[in-house]
């Protein structure tokens, strides 16, 4: 997947996550529909988001936590 691709999921998942708290379906979708919006065919799995919140919270200094009381994924923090 080139840089292009790895930068836009990245800011996809913080822009989803920072209007509202969602769980993982919801943020797949979103980012499905957005990748759609360019006629690029993109699926988020699971595993590609779990890494992508150790990358985000290295790069960006944002942490993205499941939070299970309330089944959502949620930004805790901004590091500065």
């Amino acid at each position: 997947m080139s840089k292009k691709h790895f930068i836009k999921r990245h800011l996809l998942i913080l822009e989803r996550l920072r209007k509202n708290p969602c769980d993982f379906k919801e943020l797949q979708e979103y980012v499905r529909k957005q990748f759609m919006y360019d006629d690029e065919d993109y699926e988020l799995l699971i595993r590609t988001f779990e890494r992508d919140q150790k990358e985000i919270l290295s790069i960006y200094g944002v942490e993205i936590r499941y939070i299970r009381k309330e089944k959502v994924y949620k930004i805790i923090e901004l590091l500065t």
